[in-house]
């Protein structure tokens, strides 16, 4: 029941004029994105032969670059999936969405403690070709989004806390460090001081740098090899060797060394491919026959599904009772909002113009103090910005000191 009197559980709509341009956009895009690439990809996948070649890539790249331009017709074939995927799966749930609101249903516990989302998945939309940017809250409404400043390595910092009582991950995070910044100023050989500033100016050494230790912070702790890992980096824009990722995990070893036990400890219990029970630490959750890259990733996993379902829940009561924890103080700055999209790191709101900016730093504040109930001795942080649409990377904005809606920049 909401604040108005209607029953309304979690719904969004969705704006005709951008899904027009969605539904034309992949098609007349999608190959002209991966010339860029080429270039660092030379040499990458064995020649095809010629009857296969692109005569886009032949026309720009020439005959010399054949085993270059071949490759893009792999990787572009990769991507044209992704552009059928929008057109067939995304555009006609979009298009109802101009008619009526968007019901997306939730399997709250999956294996690993996370929530998966259907009829439509929109926990993990494309992020191309412009489909979360169709979805706009109603008149008089903005949305607010607020999720966790990587979550992940807090919560696998609070394991290894509990396992060893050390981690020099958590150290980290917990003198307001940022952890890939961290690593990268390491592989530079400056200070985090410098790293930091030279960020802030947009030095593209950093930036390049802090992408590559990104890839490692979210990459090794689930226990990828080299291998897996060359085609994982790749996700980043990071283009490895099989040697060059084998040099990277020694990097991440050494940089937090609770990781080499924390990897032992699961690798010693799945010698020649046994598996074995888990109890998820925190909430005490059980998850049977897990292998070693199940294990280490259940753990961190897991443990931030949990301090975010807690939050959702006082986010939900927030939002639609007068007195959320029966205590008789009065509604808080959420009463009046509601929660549209429940994503493994991040709530949508969409909240009242006339309260947005109060409303947003509520919101932040109830997600923080859910997720401290499971992660009691690491940070844990909150990004969080507001917008007229579903954009991805909106920034917080303020204006005389209050939230403002962040638009992208105008190409």
């Amino acid at each position: 029941m909401t604040p108005g009197g209607e029953t309304r559980g979690p719904e969004i709509k969705t704006d005709r004029d951008t899904l027009t341009e969605v539904a034309d956009a992949p098609v007349v895009d999608w190959i002209e994105e991966q010339i860029g690439e080429l270039p660092k990809m030379s040499g990458e996948v064995a020649a095809l032969t010629t009857h296969a070649l692109s005569e886009v890539a032949a026309a720009k790249f020439g005959k010399e670059h054949e085993q270059v331009y071949n490759w893009m017709v792999l990787k572009a074939l990769g991507e044209r999936s992704g552009v059928e995927k929008v057109l067939n799966t995304y555009v006609p749930v979009l298009y109802s969405g101009t008619q009526l609101p968007i019901h997306p249903s939730y399997n709250e516990l999956v294996a690993t403690g996370r929530s998966s989302s259907y009829e439509p998945n929109l926990q993990n939309p494309p992020t191309k070709g412009g489909v979360r940017e169709c979805f706009i809250p109603r008149e008089g409404y903005y949305f607010a989004f607020c999720d966790y400043s990587f979550i992940e390595l807090c919560t696998l910092a609070q394991i290894c806390l509990w396992m060893f009582g050390r981690s020099d991950l958590a150290n980290a995070i917990n003198n307001g460090l940022d952890p890939h910044l961290a690593m990268a100023a390491d592989d530079l050989g400056i200070s985090y001081a410098e790293a930091k500033a030279r960020l802030a100016l947009g030095d593209p050494e950093i930036i390049d740098k802090r992408q590559r230790a990104k890839a490692r912070n979210f990459g090794f702790p689930g226990g990828l090899g080299p291998d897996t890992y060359v085609d994982y980096a790749r996700g980043y824009g990071v283009h490895l060797t099989r040697h060059e990722a084998k040099q990277e995990k020694e990097k991440w070893y050494r940089k937090w060394p609770e990781m080499r036990d924390y990897h032992q400890y699961f690798a010693d219990r799945t010698l020649g491919g046994q598996t074995f029970t888990l109890i998820q630490q925190g909430s005490g959750r059980v998850r049977g026959g897990v292998s070693f890259t199940a294990a280490a990733n259940s753990g961190f996993q897991g443990l931030a599904a949990d301090g975010i379902k807690r939050a959702g829940w006082n986010v939900t009561k927030e939002c639609y009772l007068r007195d959320p924890y029966r205590d008789g103080k009065p509604p808080t700055a959420l009463y009046g909002s509601f929660p549209e999209l429940f994503l493994h790191d991040e709530l949508i709101l969409e909240v009242p113009k006339a309260t947005v900016h109060e409303a947003t730093h509520r919101l932040s504040d109830v997600m923080i103090a859910g997720m401290r109930e499971v992660v009691p001795d690491v940070k844990v942080g909150t990004e969080f910005a507001i917008a007229s649409r579903w954009y991805k990377g909106a920034k917080p904005v303020f204006v005389d000191g209050r939230l403002v809606p962040w638009e992208p920049k105008k190409k």
